[in-house]
């Protein structure tokens, strides 16, 4: 009754499109009104990981996850520890790090940029309850590729074979940012996408910056447990041990002040 209403006052072509556009209306209206509901639409994908950064001719310098992933603990270290006199740059800062680093047993590290400064990141270690770590030859007990920039995805892949115990990754950040992390622990399914592999130094961009009044250091201590033979790497949300706790019993500390 109605179309026949309107063939007397509309054009055939126009006619048609209000056709159409009614008898979508309808179908949606009528889905609606009895609870048909669309289909849910799947979550987005996770964001990539930061693209390496490019300064001048140098080599690209891989990003640290910004913010970083909440660590199992963490302390803000004192800066007369990194620096000796006034007007020191990042570049002393780093090579003081590495100093001591390597003279309590961390000989393999990577670099990484963050904004305002940068990330160094020790070897995978394993460790004692307390914080202290495993004598030779345990503590560096995993299998690890011979490459001098590896992942924090090998270091869960190496977990997997290793025996069941504590383990710990320290990553040193030097910055005049303030930050805050990222609020949960990083799992064993974002470890892929945490640490994409470092430089092996310090590039001469970043050396050069200042280690001026509003430069910090922090510690971020990350710790994984293996429960059993052929049990994933589980990270840890928190422990006993505080991260300067650590840093002492690690050595790294009296290494700094010598």
């Amino acid at each position: 009754m109605v179309v026949r209403w309107l063939r007397g006052i509309l054009r055939p072509a126009t006619l048609a499109v209000l056709v159409a556009v009614v008898a979508t209306g309808g179908c949606a209206g009528a889905n609606v009104g009895y609870g048909v509901e669309a289909p849910p639409t799947a979550p987005p994908p996770p964001p990539p990981p930061p693209p390496p950064t490019q300064v001048g001719g140098e080599q690209a310098i891989p990003a640290f996850p910004w913010p970083p992933p909440k660590p199992t603990s963490r302390t803000t270290m004192d800066r007369s520890l990194l620096a000796r006199n006034d007007g020191a740059t990042l570049g002393e800062v780093a090579r003081h790090l590495e100093g001591a680093l390597s003279g309590v047993g961390y000989g393999e590290r990577s670099y990484y940029t963050v904004p305002g400064g940068f990330a160094l990141a020790t070897r995978l270690e394993q460790i004692t309850p307390d914080g202290t770590p495993k004598p030779d030859p345990q503590r560096w007990s995993t299998a690890l590729p011979e490459q001098p920039v590896f992942s924090l995805g090998d270091y869960l892949r190496a977990l997997f074979a290793a025996p069941q115990g504590d383990y710990r990754v320290i990553v040193f950040i030097v910055t005049n940012r303030a930050f805050a992390t990222s609020g949960r622990p990083a799992t064993n399914e974002q470890a892929e996408a945490w640490l994409s592999g470092g430089l092996d130094r310090l590039p001469r961009s970043i050396q050069a910056l200042p280690f001026d009044a509003d430069v910090e250091a922090s510690a971020l201590v990350y710790q994984f447990r293996k429960s059993g033979h052929g049990d994933p790497a589980v990270a840890l949300a928190s422990s006993t041990t505080s991260a300067a706790t650590q840093l002492d019993r690690s050595g790294i500390v009296a290494a700094l002040r010598r």
